[in-house]
């Protein structure tokens, strides 16, 4: 076998053995492998750029699904902070409390995210989420803004409604509390709006018609008169308090026309109720009655104690002239061992002195009849003479009690409401009379007969007692207002002259001539603020004088 050689490799082609290829390839033909290959790496490419878009795409909706979840739970936590911090009461300090924390809770969730696509999303809807609810909370903050403030004003208006119409106080003080009432809506109405200012003014002094009115007809019927008279004197123009005619102007027809048909239908109503009272006193008296008679005709004679107590009642049906008759009183007696005792009996019907009846009369008429006299003198006189005086003397004790407390309290001023809003000048006044009426109270249960001479006499006394102490600290307590007022009057003026002088206990008259002269030559609501003061210091120098 011939290995070939390199030559024979490389040598031309025998005959028949190979021919040279002499054909042209053409450019297409040569090109296309080549575009081939290109068309293979685009589609390569295209792929692996949708395979990356696919992939940014899986991430993108994993990331706006967190967001979206957190947002969720971010939304939750507003409301929950709402809610906690409409609780609050200051509604102001409340809304930057919660911008603030909104924006931690925002930061909190933020920082829990997985990647930065999550954080922007998460933002955009956090900052949406939380200015809708921070717009939503300043509006529910803001109502409860005003709402507090008309629960406020509705309370301040009322104390002083209540106030103007208590007909215990001096016409002054009631005045005072109804300009009271009007700078307290004046002061509201930026809060709570000016028509409902004006409309909550026009129903305050209707009510306090009213209040006035009812108050009175209340007083008419604890003596005895008929409500229905004050409703008529009121529409004739008959009534004589001076708040009312201050009031009269500023309440329309229509209201008044109201406030009458509601003051006919209270009087109705009281009526009523008097009658119901009288039944329900008539029926406790005769239950009353028919216990104390049990007492007497049930009596055990061997029993000092039974005795002692049917005596009492005795003495209580004769008194009150409660027998059924002569003979019921008579077998009483007899049970009693009072038969022999001719001395303590009450005479016969018309059988009675007639100079005894007339003197003690007399001492009824001018409020000088004590039980002890009475009593002593019960056997000159008849049972419907005794039963007359008793119920007489038994008034005037009453009458002479209720004097004692009014008198105590004029003279100490413990009224609902002084000029003077001082709590320690309400304490005092309070203080003062507590001591007096307790002390009076003492000295009632140890002097049960005494009459209303007497009543009077150590109200007076005992009033003189504490006055002094009282009178004394109550100029301390108005002086302290006084200056602290003064103060408020100099700051307010920033050092402009005011022409007001220093108070002192010296020139009352003089400084009261100078707020007067003021209060003339700065009118109009420019000067509001001004007017107000001196008005303040007015009231307290007046405190200062007793109301004068």
């Amino acid at each position: 076998m011939k290995i070939p050689t390199y030559r024979q490799k490389t040598a031309r082609p025998r005959q028949g053995s190979g021919q040279m290829l002499n054909v042209q390839l053409s450019e297409a033909a040569m090109t296309a492998t080549a575009q081939q290959t290109i068309q293979s790496g685009r589609q390569l490419t295209q792929t692996a750029s949708q395979f990356a878009d696919f992939a940014y795409k899986k991430i993108l909706a994993a990331s706006e699904t967190e967001a979206a979840q957190a947002n969720a739970d971010y939304q939750m936590d507003l409301q929950n902070l709402e809610e906690e911090l409409l609780l609050k009461k200051d509604m102001v300090k409340a809304e930057s409390e919660f911008t603030r924390r909104s924006k931690e809770l925002q930061s909190k969730y933020n920082k829990g995210l997985s990647n930065t696509l999550g954080r922007k999303s998460f933002g955009s809807l956090a900052a949406s989420s939380q200015t809708k609810q921070a717009l939503k909370f300043s509006r529910l903050a803001n109502a409860k803004i005003i709402d507090q403030a008309t629960a406020a004003t509705n309370n301040t208006v009322f104390n002083h409604q209540r106030n103007a119409a208590d007909l215990g106080s001096s016409a002054i003080q009631r005045m005072y509390e109804i300009a009271e009432l009007r700078r307290t809506l004046e002061n509201a109405a930026p809060v709570i709006g000016a028509d409902k200012a004006a409309e909550k003014m026009r129903e305050s002094f209707a009510d306090i018609t009213s209040g006035i009115l009812n108050n009175q007809m209340d007083a008419a019927v604890a003596a005895g008169k008929n409500p229905h008279d004050v409703v008529e004197d009121w529409m004739a123009g008959r009534n004589t308090d001076a708040v009312l005619a201050e009031l009269d102007t500023a309440v329309s027809n229509k209201d008044k026309a109201k406030i009458k048909e509601k003051l006919l239908q209270n009087a109705d109503r009281i009526d009523r109720r008097a009658a119901r009272d009288e039944k329900r006193k008539a029926d406790k008296i005769k239950a009353d009655t028919e216990q104390t008679r049990q007492i007497i005709f049930s009596v055990d004679r061997k029993d000092p104690e039974s005795v002692a107590r049917a005596e009492f009642a005795h003495e209580k049906m004769v008194r009150f002239n409660l027998y059924k008759s002569r003979q019921e009183r008579k077998n009483a007696e007899l049970m009693l061992g009072l038969g022999d005792a001719p001395d303590r009996l009450i005479s016969e019907d018309g059988q009675g002195d007639p100079n005894v009846y007339t003197r003690l009369k007399t001492l009824a008429a001018r409020d000088a009849l004590s039980l002890t006299e009475l009593n002593e003198n019960a056997v000159s006189l008849d049972a419907g003479q005794f039963k007359e005086l008793s119920a007489e003397a038994d008034r005037d004790r009453g009458d002479a009690l209720s004097a004692a407390k009014s008198t105590a309290r004029t003279r100490f001023q413990f009224f609902e409401v002084n000029i003077i809003d001082d709590p320690h000048l309400r304490r005092l006044s309070s203080s003062a009379y507590s001591a007096v009426m307790n002390d009076l109270g003492k000295w009632q249960r140890q002097n049960r007969s005494a009459g209303p001479k007497e009543i009077e006499q150590e109200t007076e006394r005992l009033i003189a007692e504490y006055e002094p102490a009282y009178k004394a600290r109550k100029m301390d307590i108005a002086f302290e207002n006084i200056e602290a007022t003064y103060g408020n009057l100099k700051v307010t003026r920033s050092g402009v002259p005011f022409g007001v002088e220093q108070p002192k206990r010296t020139n009352l008259d003089q400084v009261l001539e100078q707020i007067r002269q003021q209060l003339a030559a700065n009118p109009g609501s420019n000067q509001k603020l001004f007017r107000t003061q001196l008005y303040q210091l007015q009231g307290a120098i007046l405190m200062a004088r007793g109301g004068q």
